[in-house]
């Protein structure tokens, strides 16, 4: 009962309102959801296309970022006056639109994929590194201390316990930055590009095709919690690992 009421609230209730408005709408403002669904039924070899593109750009600019937050937020244990220095750059690329970014990136890197994927890990970046830093930060001092008594190596307290620590932080500016990425690949695709998701929404704006515009907002919405849902279920698997293991450590 609670998996049909969840289905009928999610999925049933805003096709019924989205149909609803379609039929007092113009049919240039709002797209009918069979319309919709006709086309992207007939042409799924396209869309599959556009949407494997996207998501290769998502996926290659989020482990980008989270490699590169990675070895910055552990720079940033090791050295703490690093910090310091590398933060107002990191907050100043954040506070840049993306939008003025991308034809930058276009320009340095043409039409190909590379530009998309950097701004995608561009616009991942900041979440990853606050995130891991904050997870680092969070060790207990009682733990710090009692781990420099027993030895006075930060690397040794860096993987044992800093880490460790900073895993909830991680997959919670995961949770975040997934969908971000895929945002990045679609906007860097409105500078220039020939295939890909972001291509078919600003193909379909310039030729005021709702019903394809309507389209590839629904398949960028669904890659997005595609990215999300897929985050989520490695951080229920991680983590349920992680108590297991402190739990066999304490016998």
């Amino acid at each position: 009962m609670k998996k049909a009421l969840y289905l009928f609230g999610v999925i049933i209730v805003p096709l019924l309102v989205w149909t609803l408005l379609a039929l007092v709408t113009p049919r240039y403002l709002i797209a009918r959801p069979s319309e919709v669904g006709q086309l992207l039924l007939t042409s799924w070899q396209s869309f599959s296309i556009d949407a494997l593109i996207t998501l290769w750009e998502s996926l290659a600019g989020l482990a980008i970022a989270l490699a590169i937050s990675f070895i910055t937020a552990v720079s940033f244990q090791l050295i703490p006056r690093l910090e310091n220095l590398v933060m107002p750059y990191a907050i100043a690329l954040k506070s840049v639109p993306i939008v003025a970014i991308a034809p930058l990136l276009v320009l340095w890197f043409g039409n190909g994929l590379a530009g998309k994927i950097v701004l995608a890990a561009s616009i991942c970046f900041f979440p990853l590194l606050i995130g891991l830093s904050d997870g680092m930060k969070s060790l207990p001092r009682e733990l710090y201390f009692l781990s420099v008594v027993w030895s006075k190596r930060k690397m040794r307290t860096l993987y044992l316990l800093e880490l460790p620590y900073s895993v909830p932080f991680l997959f919670s500016a995961l949770k975040v930055a997934a969908p971000l990425a895929t945002v990045g690949a679609v906007v860097a695709e409105f500078s220039g590009a020939d295939k890909g998701l972001g291509h078919a929404t600003l193909v379909a704006a310039y030729h005021a095709d709702t019903v394809l515009l309507f389209s590839s907002v629904i398949l960028i919405s669904l890659l997005g919690i595609a990215l999300y849902s897929t985050v989520a279920a490695v951080e229920k698997i991680c983590l349920k690992s992680m108590r297991v293991q402190r739990v066999l450590r304490t016998f």
